[in-house]
């Protein structure tokens, strides 16, 4: 089946957040959203079937996951990164960041130390805070304009710290993590007795043949002693049908995670609709998923080339994965305009008319940066970047 991505799809009036939340999020509803990340793209086929054909029972009781539940998971696990997952290891938690909640909670205490590497998403220092732990920087560093692991920071931050909640791939900075750097931070990890939590929400988002590696699979020390998050719902976008993954090969804090998630928060039960979706998408969603990664890499291209073209302020830090790059706006906040974070993001709002994510949300290193959603149909890019032009040749200079 051929996919049309260019295809407009009208999202308002779906009370769907990137759309119809503007106004309360930015206090304007006619700004294009290039902010939260879902993608403006159908899910696969099989998915809308699947779910259609179980609404068609009008009986909509409590779910429960056959013994046959995870298999297309797992298969799928093996084909695309190598990684041979047990059906054991496998339980349902409804979001990435709610495997997060209840990992911090079985495994942390308050006041505990909990290291993350900014900019990064910014529910996990969020959640650090809520739970009364404290956060741990372990900053991303620029070289090259390129954000890279600072290991040394790393080895700093791992003498505080009882648990990393690892992003990998890593939002917002696009960056694959290689399996030398996944090593790396095993290896200080283990030095330190550092739990580490795995966010691999993103890891089926690789652009141009790259492959991601699991955080468990890079050695025996890391598979014992990490607890992994996945989920369908970047990769087929269905966020809004909670069904989430949680893979932690070692029993005993298995055990301890599925006491959390069921015993402790009771939301282990699941999504009717979210569980039939899940097995669709990794059973028969491979055909959607090529297409739409090479679409997505259409956009990437697109946008890196236009802006160096028309708008070379404003660069496209282009990304290995994820589809929610980074724009690096500092010649607008650093050079003669020096815009100030809430100015950057008030001339995007106010006159350019597109809304993104501010750079400042994921930690103070995001700075000049602002946070980009290219999954959508390449008309809103060209729109956006139709905006942008004419928005920039206005721009007062500064001295």
């Amino acid at each position: 089946m051929i996919y049309d991505f260019d295809k407009p799809l009208n999202r308002l009036g779906t009370d769907c957040e990137k759309w119809d939340g503007l106004q309360k999020r930015f206090g304007a509803a006619d700004v294009l959203p290039l902010w939260v990340a879902d993608m403006d793209f159908p899910s696969p086929e099989p998915v809308v079937r699947a779910i259609a054909e179980r609404a068609a029972h009008p009986v909509y009781g409590y779910p429960m996951r056959g013994e046959d539940y995870y298999d297309s998971f797992v298969a799928w696990e093996k084909k695309h990164w190598g990684w041979d997952v047990k059906r054991e290891w496998c339980n349902y938690v409804p979001g990435v960041v709610c495997g997060v909640a209840a990992s911090l909670m079985g495994f942390t205490a308050p006041g505990d130390g909990v290291m993350i590497m900014p900019p990064v998403y910014h529910p996990f220092r969020n959640t650090i805070n809520a739970q009364g732990r404290r956060v741990v920087n372990a900053p991303m560093k620029l070289v090259n304009d390129r954000f890279e692991i600072d290991f040394e920071a790393l080895e700093r931050g791992a003498k505080e710290a009882r648990a990393l909640i690892l992003c990998s791939p890593h939002n917002p900075t696009g960056r694959l993590f290689s399996r030398e750097e996944l090593t790396k931070i095993a290896e200080i990890c283990e030095r330190n007795d550092v739990l580490v939590i795995s966010d691999e929400i993103h890891s089926d988002l690789v652009f141009w043949g790259k492959k991601h590696t699991p955080f468990a699979m890079v050695n025996d020390w890391a598979r014992e002693h990490s607890i992994t998050l996945m989920a369908p719902s970047k990769t087929f976008n269905v966020a809004g049908l909670v069904a989430s993954i949680t893979i932690v090969p070692n029993a005993k804090l298995r055990a301890q995670v599925d006491h959390m998630i069921g015993g402790w928060m009771h939301i282990g039960g699941g999504n009717i609709f979210g569980l039939v979706a899940a097995r669709a998408a990794y059973a028969e969603g491979e055909e959607w998923y090529r297409q739409m990664l090479r679409y997505i890499e259409g956009n990437i291209d697109y946008l890196d080339e236009q802006l160096k073209k028309r708008v070379p302020q404003v660069r496209l830090m282009r990304p290995e994965a994820t589809y929610i790059p980074l724009l690096d706006c500092r010649e607008l906040t650093g050079g003669a305009l020096g815009m100030t974070a809430d100015e950057l993001q008030q001339f995007m709002l106010g006159s350019v008319r597109a809304a993104m994510n501010e750079g400042t949300l994921f930690g103070a290193e995001g700075e000049g940066f602002l946070r980009i959603n290219l999954g959508t149909q390449r008309a809103n890019l060209e729109e956006f970047v139709r905006r942008l032009e004419k928005a920039a040749e206005k721009l007062p200079i500064r001295f």
